[in-house]
């Protein structure tokens, strides 16, 4: 038998040990028998209901892939983090693994995408908040021409600002996310697009403004929402695609998706199969990224969920 020279020997131990450890984290380096750690962005308060989708994913996926990849807990930044913010961290490798996010050219040119899609479609189907009295505004919208006359609200750093401005869509915008609630509750934007999965636990969480979800439009444009990672940490990247392709296979990812309350609520109460589509395209969509199929939603929550409809 032939032997690795010392030198050879001693790097490839290390890359093994690097690359177990880059997966999760032991970040508490006086105790070595802790639990790895993977590190999540925190979240603005008003977000935290539509987050619990994704950590609650995350917890089975670790869990399932435990006997491969070994033990690792969630642990979130002590400080909330913008998306931007995020993904520079996780570049630099500074306390923070992992984000989820619509994936764009300039997102995957900084971070790893996991090209999974976590929300089969829903995040490209835009529903409104608009003003409680501007109901019969909307109503008389019939396509994007319409559409282009009035004006979206947006945060500052969205990639959705681009998409919109390049389909002649007007955006008015805020660095303050919160303050957006506000504008559009004194009419200086007409409407408020966000992901059919988003948008009802934000007006739960904005219920004592005047406004509502409108009633008949939902624009559409791709945007697969993925879990992204640092470029070079193939080790995490494989192990949530391992845990995710694992889920597909059993059906507990389908079981998983179509049994969450946001997604029921979203499913159930928006009606998204009855409202006039306004399709616009997505000019920010890496080439090559792989077409998200349709899935009958209300079907499948029907068949998740039996017993809601008897």
């Amino acid at each position: 038998m032939k032997f690795l020279k010392p030198s050879l020997a001693i790097l490839v131990i290390f890359a093994c040990l690097a690359g177990q450890v880059h997966a999760c984290v032991n970040r508490i380096t006086d105790d070595p028998t802790a639990i790895p750690r993977l590190i999540l962005p925190k979240a603005k308060p008003s977000s935290w209901e539509q987050e619990s989708y994704y950590h609650d994913l995350l917890r089975l996926i670790l869990e399932r892939t435990e006997a491969e990849f070994g033990p690792c807990e969630i642990e979130q930044t002590e400080h909330m983090l913008t998306r931007m913010r995020s993904a520079a961290l996780i570049s630099r490798d500074q306390g923070v693994d992992l984000l989820w996010g619509t994936t764009t050219i300039e997102r995957e040119a900084l971070l790893r995408p996991i090209r999974i899609p976590l929300l089969k479609g829903l995040m490209g189907h835009k529903t409104f908040l608009i003003h409680a009295d501007d109901q019969p505004l909307f109503s008389q919208v019939k396509g994007l021409d319409d559409l282009q006359t009035l004006r979206a609200g947006q945060g500052a750093d969205w990639p959705d600002v681009e998409i919109f401005l390049r389909n002649k869509i007007q955006v008015v915008n805020s660095a303050n996310y919160e303050a957006l609630y506000k504008m559009l509750a004194a009419k200086r934007f007409d409407f408020f697009p966000r992901g059919s999965n988003q948008i009802l636990s934000e007006l739960r969480h904005n219920s004592d403004k005047n406004i509502v979800v409108e009633r008949d439009l939902v624009l559409v444009y791709p945007a697969p929402l993925y879990f992204f990672v640092k470029k070079d940490n193939e080790v995490l990247a494989r192990r949530i695609e391992t845990g995710l392709r694992s889920m597909m296979r059993d059906g507990s990812y389908d079981r998983y998706f179509y049994r969450h309350p946001l997604i029921m609520d979203a499913i159930i109460n928006l009606r998204l199969q009855d409202r006039r589509e306004i399709h616009i395209y997505n000019p920010l969509l890496p080439p090559g990224t792989p077409r998200e199929l349709p899935e009958d939603w209300m079907k499948k929550v029907k068949q998740y969920n039996p017993e809601l409809f008897q």
